[in-house]
């Protein structure tokens, strides 16, 4: 299936709106424009993108239900991911972007001017261990492959509402992660959850991921 049926399929199945697939097409493409100069994904990974960026980040739609209109911080970002297709296939999410370096955010800037969301979603260069002051209070910090679930924790919890949730697209080694959290991570933790999921089957078959869910009350 060729990358642009691929992801009206999966867009499908998301029942999103197909009309946003122009946005990620454009998305696609500054993005390989960008990657000659900063690196934003591997060069191996630029032939893989709506696979291995663009479907991983929408997948997390399939394993967890996000409430309506929450405001969704995307931590260490990136290039855009998972925050941006997220926020694409729901509109109605509050998204704000975090990224610590300078190139990666002007790319950021330029993206979602060209999508027209620059005036939606506010992006804040800052490290995530020191923006708490920076960021008003959020329902949700998510991540991709930004670090394991303890420094998650941690970073997060200054940015979230007294009770918020940590949504983490991780790899196999998640369950040994939340097996070692140490106990001051342990002690504001209402429920923790390790989703392995098949998130489109009929349209990538075998492609099993994992997310961790943690629903976090703050203990003061």
């Amino acid at each position: 299936m060729k990358d642009d049926d691929l992801l009206i399929a999966v867009l499908r199945n998301l029942g999103s709106d197909e009309s946003i697939l122009d946005r990620f097409l454009r998305y696609h493409d500054l993005l390989i424009e960008w990657n000659r100069r900063v690196n934003l994904v591997s060069r191996n990974d630029e032939r893989l993108l709506v696979r291995r960026h663009f479907i991983d980040s929408l997948s997390v739609l399939k394993a967890v239900d996000f409430p309506e209109g929450c405001r969704l911080l995307d931590m260490g970002t990136g290039a855009g991911f998972p925050g941006i297709p997220i926020r694409l296939a729901r509109p109605d999410i509050d998204l704000v972007l975090l990224e610590s370096k300078r190139k990666k955010v002007l790319f950021l800037k330029q993206l979602l001017k060209m999508i027209r969301l620059d005036k939606n979603v506010p992006v804040i260069c800052a490290r995530a261990e020191s923006s708490a002051g920076e960021i008003a209070p959020v329902d949700v910090v998510c991540s991709r492959a930004v670090a394991d679930t303890a420094s998650l924790i941690k970073w997060s919890l200054p940015l979230l509402k007294e009770t918020g949730r940590i949504v983490a697209l991780k790899g196999p080694d998640a369950a040994t992660e939340l097996a070692a959290l140490p106990e001051d991570s342990r002690a504001q933790i209402r429920e923790a959850r390790l989703i392995r999921y098949e998130p489109f089957p009929g349209i990538l078959n075998d492609s099993w991921r994992h997310v961790v869910d943690i629903h976090i009350e703050k203990q003061f």
